[in-house]
Parts: structure tokens; C-alpha cells; sequence
């Protein structure tokens, strides 16, 4: 089978990185390594990932979770590893022990965080410069994988000659219930959607979530990297529709899956009154929805439309600080 990159994004989420780390571990091929990106983390989180790693550290599950099977019991450790700091990936002194790399998982320590798409370009750079990898797997550290994700999402991508495959993406916490299938864009309003019925993928895909991206090697050739100049959401769609118009594929393997803990949508919560931190999260994607639609889109009427529907609903939910950010977003785009 191609050999395989699997990129992890961890910020400030060790424990949901070992979990996602022990699910890979028992895919059941063996030609992948696992490339950890650290994105500037401020709760130590690499150092619990290396404990983990070297055996001195064991991540508790819930035995009433029903996916414990995904992750538990532990690995057997030490598991081979190596660590790296983002600036040597930029130093051709390093490059032929890092094309000689063999170790299970790599680890690299990112100089700051300048968000997803910036975070997980570190981790394939990585994996440019090793030239083994034939694709390269995207996944976010909040997720389980089944144990043949990988085998599926290869077979499918190489049936089907995709640049960028997704999977079946379902409910942590619901195993039954999809999240996503992938993700429709609204060109009119600008807004994303995701898919959640098979009937959808072939009129309405538009991208594949970023939760779970595989990319073909030759995808890079023509794509480059993904835009950093989002610092999340809409970063993934950005990607998918540079790929569609240098005439490349999309595709869904069904038949992988990947278990997500996150709510997909910010504008999905369990109680509207949000927090600071979720504010920041709804505004991130309100700027990355205008930048995107900017970017693709001809329709600024609709986006403008929208972003006042945004505003409206914000104020409605009693948020009147950021309806009037909103506000100003749509006099100055």
C-alpha cells in the first residue's frame, strides 16, 4: 500500500491527542508514520505527549464509552519517536535525517500559533522533505479513527483518482450519528453547510472537512500548500475549490470512518449565551466566510445580505458587541 503522512494538529489538547495517537496505532496497515505538530501550546502539552509516548504516562478512558476498543487498552510502549523545532524543518542540514526518518511518530514544536492551515503546512513540509509519502492525511486530534480508516481512505483515493479524499465523519459521542460527508457552500450567502446523506456528494460536494483531508502527492504539486492567510474555517473549502479548478477530484470513502468530538459549525451550541472564547470562534468564522467569499464568490450583495442576518441573529441572542463588529465587517467589504 502508498506509504502515508498522518498530521496531527495538537493546541492545548494533549489528552484528546493521546487518544486519537492510541487509535492510530492500531490501524491495520503498517505502511504510515505519524507526524504530531505542536501549535505553540501553553498547558504542556508536548512534554504529556512524549511522557505518553516513552511509556510514562497512560490516558484514562471511560469503560461506558463506546468506542473505548478504538483506543484502549494502551499501547505498548516506548514507541520510537523524534522531536523537532519548526525552524530546523527550514535548515538543509537537517533534510537527510529527516528523508532518513523512520521513527513511529515525529514531533515538532511550531514557533507560534498562526492557526490551522499555517499549523498543519509545518507538519507537511515535514513530510515533503522525507519524499516517502505518497499521501498525506490531515486528522484532526480530536477523533478516533476505525481500524481500517486508513486502508479505506487509500483504496477509495486510488479506485477513484481523488486529489483530496474525506470519510464518513460521525458523532463522538452519538457513533451513529453523522457529521459530515463533507460540505456544501451556499454561493449566494457564502455560508457552509455540511453534508449528511450519501443521495448529496455527487451534486452538492463542494469541500471536504478539514477533520479529515487526505491529499494525494501530485495535489501539492499543483495546490501548494493551504492558505494561511485564514486562521480557521473556511481554510479547507479554499483548498478544495483551488483543486476543482485546476481540474482535480474530490471524493468521499464511505467506508472509512473517523469519530469527531467537536460540533462542526460554531453556529451549533448548546446554549446561544456563549463564552468569550466561543465569541472569538463565531467571529473567526464570520472574517474567514468574507475573505473566502471575496476570494470565490461574485455575489457581495448576498454576502452583505447575509453577514446582516448574522447581525440580526447575534442581537437576538442579547450579543450586541459582536453584532456590531458584524456591522462594521459589512461597511467595509
Amino acid at each position: 500500500m502508498s506509504k502515508v503522512c498522518v498530521i496531527v494538529l495538537n493546541y492545548n489538547g494533549w489528552a484528546d491527542t493521546i487518544e486519537c495517537l492510541e487509535s492510530l496505532l492500531r490501524c491495520t496497515c503498517d505502511n504510515y508514520q505519524i507526524v504530531v505538530v505542536d501549535n505553540a501550546s501553553t498547558d504542556n502539552s508536548l512534554n504529556y505527549c512524549k511522557a505518553w509516548a516513552d511509556g510514562r504516562l497512560s490516558l484514562f478512558i471511560n469503560p461506558d464509552n463506546p468506542l473505548k476498543d478504538l483506543s484502549w487498552p494502551p499501547t505498548t510502549t516506548p514507541i520510537s519517536q523524534a522531536c523537532y523545532k519548526q525552524p530546523e524543518l527550514s535548515l538543509s542540514e537537517y533534510h537527510p535525517k529527516i528523508r532518513g526518518a523512520t521513527e513511529q511518530i515525529i514531533f515538532i514544536e511550531a514557533e507560534s500559533n498562526r492557526g490551522y492551515a499555517a499549523g498543519n503546512n509545518i507538519g507537511l513540509k515535514w513530510a515533503v522533505i522525507n519524499n516517502s509519502f505518497t499521501y498525506y492525511w490531515l486528522l484532526n486530534n480530536d477523533t478516533v479513527v476505525a481500524r481500517d480508516s486508513i486502508k479505506q481512505l487509500v483504496k477509495y483515493a486510488q479506485n477513484n483518482n481523488t486529489a483530496i479524499t474525506g470519510a464518513s465523519l460521525l458523532n463522538y459521542t452519538e457513533p451513529h450519528a453523522i457529521q459530515s460527508l463533507g460540505g456544501h457552500v451556499n454561493r449566494f450567502f457564502g455560508t457552509s453547510r455540511p453534508i449528511l446523506k450519501k443521495d448529496e456528494l455527487k451534486t452538492n460536494l463542494d469541500y471536504i472537512e478539514g477533520a479529515t483531508f487526505l491529499i494525494e502527492k501530485e495535489c501539492l504539486k499543483y495546490n501548494g500548500f493551504l492558505p494561511e492567510e485564514y486562521f480557521l474555517y473556511f481554510e479547507e473549502a479554499d483548498y478544495c475549490f483551488k483543486a476543482r479548478q485546476n481540474q482535480l477530484k474530490l471524493g468521499v470513502a464511505l467506508e472509512a470512518t473517523v469519530f469527531h468530538k467537536e460540533i462542526l459549525s460554531p453556529e451549533i451550541k448548546p446554549d446561544h449565551r456563549t463564552s468569550h472564547k466561543n465569541e472569538f470562534r463565531d467571529m473567526l468564522s464570520l472574517e474567514s466566510r468574507i475573505r473566502f467569499s471575496k476570494k470565490y464568490l461574485a455575489n457581495r450583495f448576498g454576502l452583505k445580505l447575509g453577514l446582516l442576518i448574522s447581525a440580526l441573529i447575534r442581537i437576538k441572542r442579547g450579543q450586541f458587541n459582536l453584532a456590531w463588529e458584524i456591522i462594521l465587517k459589512i461597511m467595509t467589504s
